[in-house]
């Protein structure tokens, strides 16, 4: 279920994480998709990839695609943590630059296969009833931090990031 939305600004940051070429699917559930297996993969290296802290680390999945995709289009997602958090970066890693913005976030609580949810919430009710333009020209991610538990648990809570613009 949507929790809360709210705008907030991004600082610029470099990602780095694992890329795929995803091709969404309407029928395709997302605890078990291409991007649910690079899930799989990546997140057990996080534990020898990070610097020691005593705060938990927020996980980013990053949507990036072209400035004229429609919906259904194939996109680019990276499974990914701010570079500053890595002890050092490997080799099997890549970096993609993150633009600063102003985002919607949409708050969400419940297993990740209700995700479609949000989608629908912002382009179908929160965005035609803001004064806001999607700002195609940035990523949205979604934004996995400590009350974050499993794919599955209905008390888990993540966040997407949908980039906003002011009309010109």
């Amino acid at each position: 279920m949507i929790v809360s939305t709210h705008i907030s600004s991004q600082f610029p940051f470099v990602a780095a994480g694992r890329i795929i070429l995803f091709s969404p699917r309407n029928d395709e559930q997302a605890s078990i998709n291409p991007i649910a297996k690079l899930w799989d993969d990546f997140a057990p290296r996080l534990t020898e990839l990070l610097r020691p802290s005593d705060k938990p680390i927020a996980r980013y999945g990053i949507c990036f695609s072209s400035p004229d995709a429609r919906p259904g289009d194939p996109f680019d997602y990276m499974a990914a943590v701010n570079s500053t958090a890595l002890a050092q970066l490997p080799e099997d890693l890549e970096t993609r630059p993150m633009p600063g913005g102003q985002y919607a976030v949409v708050t969400y609580q419940g297993p990740i296969d209700g995700i479609h949810s949000i989608f629908d919430y912002f382009h179908g009710t929160w965005l035609p009833s803001s004064n806001y333009r999607y700002a195609c020209s940035r990523p949205e991610f979604e934004l996995y931090d400590e009350r974050y538990t499993d794919r599955a648990d209905e008390k888990s809570i993540f966040e997407i990031w949908f980039p906003i613009e002011l009309p010109a």
